[in-house]
């Protein structure tokens, strides 16, 4: 639906979002003479930066792909086609977007009543959000409870994490930086987290718990790491590793079509029990669907969060050299079931042979016979488990 914003109020939002500033958030910027330039998420491979930023006219254009067309070599398009374009989202919602990373109210008579409900909404989550941190500061259990996960004030604050009477909150951060709701940790045995129910403005399946975070470090690295809790992606994250999490829930098309927004490299990071594992092979063929390339990281026994309080600003070196291409982890993984299997077998027939050889009455024919059906049965270093 098209709104109605006024020329004043246009320009109010541009004149509020430095295009240099807005960009630095997506790209590394490298200067140039007047100008700033930074390597194009489409020509990213080109040795010279060709995405190129005019401060003096607000402006910028690829000379790589020509995004941001221009009428001449200084003037490109302005900052809200720029978010229009590395967004890939409409005009108007760029205009919003600007708005509110600036804190610029949207005047009420532009909206339908559709936009003005939306809007309202977001006001009162974002004044849940400030109640339940202020609850948190008075909170010592639940505020200890982050700080034994390795979870400090600064992650609290910049996370907007809360409590609710006794309840350690999460606030639930669209790729746009607005508080859209919340999940609160119950932990009651049956289930962990309890999160807001759909809304006009929150949709669970839709969103990518900290992308808002670290979406310019993703373009960079052309890659993202997948997780599936919340303590993952914050404690990742604090360590320089560009991490997602989808919230516990099986990977959705909403999700992927944000990953693809993105990138086209993706790695899993899951949980390292059987669970994590079989949640891993059901991802790895949601995203094999979509033509994303994946790897996988698992080591068994340990969480995300726990390799990352162990490596801390190792852990993206550790995930860098510890990943596997999706198709190795599955033969191995294949390959694992499979001698697991046969250690079983061997050992149930191992046991048969005992009482077989317990009829043979001479001692040295019995030991020739054992040592004989060992050779046979034992032929690989992982019967080691069996001997």
């Amino acid at each position: 639906m098209k709104l109605d914003f006024s020329k004043e109020f246009i320009e109010e939002v541009k004149a509020a979002n430095d295009i240099i500033e807005v960009a630095s958030e997506y790209f590394k910027l490298q200067e140039s003479g007047d100008n700033y330039v930074a390597h194009c998420k489409h020509t990213g491979g080109d040795k010279t930066p060709s995405l190129t930023f005019f401060p003096e006219t607000q402006s910028f254009y690829c000379f790589g792909c020509h995004a941001g067309g221009r009428n001449d070599k200084t003037n490109g398009s302005d900052v809200i086609a720029f978010i229009e374009w590395v967004e890939s989202i409409p005009w108007q919602d760029a205009v919003i977007y600007l708005a509110r990373r600036k804190g610029i109210p949207l005047p009420a008579a532009t909206l339908s009543k559709e936009e003005h409900a939306k809007q309202q909404l977001y006001d009162k989550i974002l004044e849940e959000n400030r109640k339940y941190w202020v609850q948190l500061q008075q909170d010592d259990t639940v505020r200890n409870w982050f700080y034994n996960r390795g979870i400090v004030d600064d992650d609290i604050a910049k996370w907007r994490l809360g409590s609710d009477n006794g309840m350690p909150v999460y606030a639930i951060i669209d790729e746009f930086g607005r508080t859209v709701g919340f999940s609160r940790r119950i932990d009651n045995g049956k289930q962990k987290y309890v999160n807001d129910p759909t809304s006009p403005i929150f949709k669970k399946g839709d969103i990518l718990y900290g992308l808002n975070f670290v979406k310019r470090q993703i373009r960079q690295l052309k890659c993202i790491v997948i997780v599936e809790g919340y303590n993952d992606a914050i404690l990742l994250q604090k360590y320089g590793v560009p991490a997602c999490s989808i919230m516990g829930t099986s990977l959705t098309d909403g999700q992927i079509r944000l990953i693809k927004k993105y990138t086209n490299n993706v790695v899993l990071f899951l949980d390292g029990d059987d669970a994590g594992i079989q949640s891993t092979i059901e991802h790895i063929k949601a995203l094999k669907r979509e033509q994303i390339e994946v790897e996988v990281i698992n080591v068994n026994g340990f969480d995300p969060d726990d390799i990352a309080l162990k490596h801390k600003d190792k852990t993206l070196s550790f995930i860098v050299s510890n990943k596997r291409l999706a198709f190795e982890f599955l033969l191995n993984r294949a390959i694992d079931k499979y001698f697991d299997n046969m250690i079983r077998l061997k050992k149930d027939i191992l046991r048969q042979a005992e009482e077989i050889l317990e009829y043979i009455e001479n001692d040295e024919e019995r030991m020739m016979y054992k040592a004989q059906v060992f050779r046979l049965i034992c032929m690989d270093d992982r019967d080691k488990d069996i001997m």
